[in-house]
């Protein structure tokens, strides 16, 4: 056996690039170098194994090991390193970091199994007994819940963790945390908590039936479900409580959800997807939904296929009784019964002008529709449809950050040699004064031209938005209660349309909200609480009609650096 120091690494490395270069050759491939640093290293050249300790530092391709004592088997490429007491191993691959008591690591099949880790994955803490971990395509053949991995995706790596407390808090004692026996992280798509118990501090407060999902930006839909009940009262429907949640597996995922409220019978819906090639979903979808115009719960089921390529996105639907609801004005919403057979619907991603900063992206349909309201279906009409839409936000002006949102749409019905022009116009700043935070929005539409059907028949509105947020109670910088209160002005009838009104208590990476919304033309009030992860604000409960709609709000999907205004 030979001894090491510092000085003789060269003879180490080139020795086990040797090994490696044997074991590549042998399976026809290029060889890779594995290179190993430590303060004291020992190589049996017999056995063909090496121990090191002190410092140690392992790299081989894009996988880096630190750890302060390690076992190197150069014959099998099996690698075991172990922490001191109080100390841990850490190892950086595909870009994440983890760190562990234990690891013990397969060089040729890149998969690994390491003790006590905790590590980060997106905006989630995770801390757990064990984790596996291996490329994407060989956890899929594992039957991991791993999709098919894209041309050139092969580097990427999939893990699943046992016994693990999963949140998105940085405190050493989080002011929540979800307790699971199992998590699956699928790279560029979802993860996946099974069933955890949901704890407040130290508190149980349920046990989750559903897989908890968190998306990944880059799989293009939005943050995912959330663990909260849903908790809602309607003016007409009265209290409401509820749950909502998904069941996942490799390439698909079937979302549920139910409803029950005191003076209505139960509404609910069930969604699946199904992914047959990467980028290519079937899906289908059945709500029982009750409409409070017609006044009547009916089965609503619709049914189709999606695509995205290169962030394009394509629908192609069919629907029956589909409940649109339309926000005409403020304080007038109006719902409608919708059948589609089917539509097209084709959107752009968005793209950025480098002149002005703003954002835009084009959409196009194509369809044949009837209105069903009423309950009298209407002829059958075909719709030809496209729009341009533009978000920006312009440079902070004194205390004012203005913005605006536009979104045009040209509509063609060549059955009845008619067409629609549609504009919407979102304008406005938001602003403070002290601890005061504040937004101005003048909503616009302008029409131009009529459709024969009732639902995509817009009319002119012109409102004025105005809310006001402001400190309530702070008794420490984690625990802060604040009150919204928005109202909306109809400009056109000189009226006051509708007051909003929110209740926050925010808990550092919580916000726990209650929300109601007054009618002040008619009954269409509603309140609701809603728990929010700050890390995935829009994973929030929303059912039905019980919508909120946000003027001068930013699109979801809009890139990172548009949010942040820049």
């Amino acid at each position: 056996m030979k001894r090491l120091s510092r000085k003789g690494l060269f003879p180490l490395v080139l020795g086990l690039l040797l090994c490696w270069a044997g074991a590549a050759a042998g399976e026809g491939q290029e060889p890779e170098k594995v290179r190993l640093n430590a303060d004291r290293v020992e190589f049996d050249e017999a056995s063909g194994s090496a121990s090191a300790s002190g410092n140690v530092k392992l790299t081989h391709k894009d996988f880096r090991l630190f750890s302060p004592y390690l076992e190197y088997d150069t014959e099998g490429q099996k690698v075991r390193a172990t922490a001191d007491p109080g100390g841990e191993v850490t190892l950086l691959a595909g870009g994440k970091r983890l760190a562990g008591k234990r690891l013990d690591y397969d060089l040729v099949t890149r998969q690994g199994t390491l003790q006590g880790p905790s590590g980060q994955v997106d905006k989630l803490y995770l801390r757990g007994k064990t984790i596996e971990f291996a490329p994407a395509e060989r956890a899929r053949l594992e039957g991991w819940g791993a999709k098919r991995t894209s041309q050139g995706a092969e580097e990427d790596m999939a893990a699943r963790w046992s016994q693990v407390s999963v949140t998105t808090c940085d405190r050493a004692h989080p002011h929540y945390r979800l307790q699971a026996r199992e998590v699956v992280v699928i790279p560029g798509d979802r993860v996946v908590v099974k069933s955890p118990k949901v704890y407040l501090g130290e508190h149980l407060l349920f046990t989750y039936p559903f897989d908890y999902v968190i998306r990944d930006k880059k799989s293009g839909q939005k943050d995912g479900t959330t663990f909260f009940p849903l908790v809602q009262y309607d003016g007409d429907k009265g209290l409401g409580l509820g749950l909502r949640g998904p069941l996942s597996w490799e390439t698909g995922e079937l979302d549920l959800g139910l409803l029950g409220w005191t003076n209505q019978d139960p509404e609910g819906w069930a969604y699946l997807t199904q992914q047959v090639a990467s980028g290519i979903n079937l899906f289908g979808r059945v709500d029982r939904l009750y409409d409070k115009d017609a006044k009547e719960l009916l089965w609503r089921p619709q049914w189709g296929l999606e695509t995205t390529a290169s962030d394009w996105y394509t629908r192609l639907r069919w629907s029956e009784r589909e409940l649109v609801t339309q926000e005409r004005r403020t304080g007038v919403t109006q719902r409608f019964s919708v059948w589609r057979s089917p539509e097209l619907e084709i959107r752009s991603p968005w793209k950025r002008d480098p002149a002005s900063g703003a954002y835009w992206r084009a959409r196009a349909s194509y369809g044949d529709y009837q209105d069903a309201t009423g309950g009298s279906g209407s002829p059958w009409v075909t719709r030809r449809g496209a729009s341009l839409e533009l978000y920006g936000e312009a440079p902070r002006w004194g205390i004012l950050s203005p913005f605006a949102h536009v979104l045009h749409w040209y509509y063609d019905y060549p059955d009845t040699d008619t067409f629609q022009r549609v504009t919407d116009a979102e304008l406005g700043f938001r602003w403070k004064l002290g601890d005061v935070k504040l937004q101005t929005t003048y909503v616009r539409r302008w029409v131009d031209g009529a459709s024969p059907m009732g639902w995509d028949a817009w009319e002119s509105r012109e409102d004025l938005y105005q809310e006001v947020s402001f400190l309530v109670a702070k008794a420490s910088p984690d625990d802060l209660w604040s009150l919204t209160v928005r109202g909306g002005y109809d400009l056109l009838s000189s009226e006051l349309g509708e007051m909003v009104y929110k209740l926050s208590y925010d808990r550092h990476c919580l916000v726990w909200e209650l929300v109601a919304r007054d009618d002040m033309r008619g009954n269409d009030d509603w309140f609701g609480l809603r728990l929010i992860v700050k890390a995935y604000p829009h994973a929030v409960a929303a059912f039905g009609t019980s919508e909120l709609f946000e003027p001068g709000a930013r699109p979801e999907d809009l890139p990172d650096g548009a949010k942040e205004g820049k």
